[in-house]
C-alpha cells in the first residue's frame, strides 16, 4: 500500500479486506469487507476537510474524524463511506 499511495502522498493504514478507492481530485471511499468492524486512517500531506457524504448501507454507525494531517475512521462490517476532502 505505501508504495502505490506514495506518488499521491497518502498513507492508508487498515487492516486486510479494506479497500481504498481514490476518485477524482478530492474523494475517495473505504469499503471494509470483514465480517467485523474495524479502524482505518489516512495521513496525508495536507488537507484542509474531510466530509463524509455517504455511508452504505446508510443505517451503518460508521464514523469518521479529522486531526491536523490524518482522517480516522470506525468503519462497520460490510459497509463503506465515501468522503470528500479538500
Amino acid at each position: 500500500r505505501d508504495k502505490l499511495l506514495a506518488p499521491f502522498e497518502i498513507k492508508f493504514d487498515a487492516p486486510s479486506k479494506v479497500e481504498l478507492y481514490l476518485f477524482g481530485d478530492n474523494t475517495f471511499v473505504v469499503e471494509n469487507i470483514n465480517e467485523t468492524a474495524i479502524d482505518v486512517s489516512l495521513d496525508f500531506a495536507k488537507i484542509a476537510t474531510a466530509t463524509k457524504t455517504l455511508t452504505l448501507p446508510e443505517d451503518a454507525a460508521s464514523t469518521l474524524s479529522k486531526t491536523g494531517n490524518s482522517v480516522k475512521m470506525h468503519i462497520e462490517p460490510n459497509s463503506l463511506i465515501v468522503v470528500e476532502y479538500k
